[in-house]
């Protein structure tokens, strides 16, 4: 079925009844979407800055 995921997500009475259009809406915007970059990013100012006081 040619349909977006978001459209087939909001018509589930279950999943809105769970969560609001708007949180849903959000979810689905690829804009809001970073994965796991600042759990990355934190290790690497955390290794930075261990590496940086072992020079010291």
């Amino acid at each position: 079925e040619d349909r977006q995921l978001l459209d087939v997500l909001l018509e589930r009475k279950d999943l809105v009844a769970l969560m609001p259009e708007a949180d849903i809406r959000a979810a689905m915007d690829p804009a809001n979407y970073t994965g796991g970059a600042k759990e990355i990013v934190d290790r690497m100012v955390a290794e930075v800055e261990r590496e940086l006081k072992v020079q010291v």
